[in-house]
């Protein structure tokens, strides 16, 4: 993999706190999709978004950086998706445990 390759992970905190549905949206190699992928499945709940006083299931974009330089980051769309129940944005965003530096020293495991 080149210096400074990145790929996006598209995934939904679901009314729990899950992560569900992680798809790689940006190919780079199988061997390291895979490994993104498991390590998705193995993240905390996350205290999940809200949304008139009740969970709502949230999307979320990550970028993951493959540079000495940068870690990886997050990223954050903002508009609505065409599922009826799942939000990109909401009043209150879902929350990894211990904030989203915790994140990415999760993933940077």
């Amino acid at each position: 993999i080149a210096n400074n390759t990145y790929t996006d992970v598209k995934f939904t905190i679901d009314y729990d706190g899950q992560v569900i549905n992680p798809k790689i949206t940006r190919k780079i190699h199988p061997k390291v999709e895979a490994e993104i992928l498991r390590v998705m499945s193995l993240i905390p709940r996350w205290t999940p978004g809200m949304l008139a006083n009740e969970t709502v299931q949230v999307t979320y974009n990550l970028m993951l950086s493959f540079s000495a330089m940068y870690g990886p980051e997050l990223r954050i769309t903002y508009t609505r998706i065409n599922y009826p129940d799942v939000y990109e944005k909401v009043p209150v965003m879902p929350d990894f445990p211990e904030g989203q530096q915790a994140l990415m020293e999760f993933l940077a495991k």
